[in-house]
């Protein structure tokens, strides 16, 4: 496998930039070949070199094939960490080409509406929150005032506030109450499987999902700054224009390869 991934990485190493060009079935085939790897390699180097590989190859892909190829994976990848650093790699990418005429399109914008309308909070908190600063940073990027939106965001604020972020709030407030239950009330508030679990075991279960359910009421507290609403926090916004320098995102799940 290691001298496998030495020739991938040293040609895609020697290719131009957006210069290789292949089936759309045959990449599909190999990059969930790569990502059902990644998840169940157990050794971290391994894990790592095949994820920088991946990265490589798309970013070896012109533009166009590189933005259908990386929504495609993930949509379709059945990991949930890897989903997460797909949707962070394609707002990076559409921050860099912002000026273009590929990533900025309304594809992008359904593709964060099918990730946050997702069911399984607890289970899928890591592409949900991806989403949510990847919907914060186009929120930014193309201004309520845009005289030439590329995505037309703004249009959909109402349907992002009632039918996105109202139903994902009321699901993370439930789920919160959930864990802070008391011990006696109910070991188990999540319904979680707990084969060999000890109760120490389940009460730190919880107290991940509950850090992770803050990270996300934070993003969305985020959004609401931006598009209007209740704040979730006390705190000072960054500016605008700092926004509009970087891709900005809340800080993240931990997401190990």
């Amino acid at each position: 496998v290691s001298k496998g991934l030495d020739l991938v990485q040293h040609a895609v190493s020697h290719a131009e930039p957006a210069s290789i060009s292949i089936s759309q079935d045959v990449l599909t085939d190999f990059f969930q070949t790569i990502c059902t790897f990644i998840v169940q390699c157990p050794i971290k180097d391994l894990r790592q070199r095949s994820f920088a590989m991946m990265n490589g190859i798309l970013d070896s892909l012109e533009p166009s094939s590189r933005k259908d190829m990386t929504m495609s994976i993930a949509t379709s990848c059945p990991y949930t960490n890897i989903q997460s650093l797909l949707i962070d790699r394609l707002r990076t990418d559409t921050f860099r080409e912002w000026s273009g005429n590929v990533y900025p399109q309304s594809d992008i914008l359904q593709l964060l509406k099918s990730n946050l309308g997702s069911i399984n909070i607890v289970e899928r908190s890591e592409p949900i929150l991806a989403s949510l600063n990847f919907l914060r940073f186009l929120l930014v990027k193309e201004s309520k005032d845009d005289l030439n939106p590329r995505i037309r965001i703004w249009q959909d604020v109402p349907s992002i506030r009632s039918s996105i972020l109202a139903p994902l709030q009321k699901e993370i407030d439930m789920t919160i109450s959930q864990c802070d239950r008391k011990p006696e009330e109910d070991p188990n508030p999540l319904g979680l499987p707990r084969p060999q679990m000890t109760d120490e075991e389940m009460a730190n279960a919880n107290s991940k999902t509950r850090t992770d359910m803050l990270m996300l009421q934070d993003a969305i507290a985020r959004i609401k700054e931006i598009i209007g609403g209740a704040s979730l926090f006390e705190g000072t916004p960054r500016s605008v224009q700092e926004e509009n320098d970087s891709p900005g995102m809340t800080p993240r799940l931990c997401f190990r390869l």
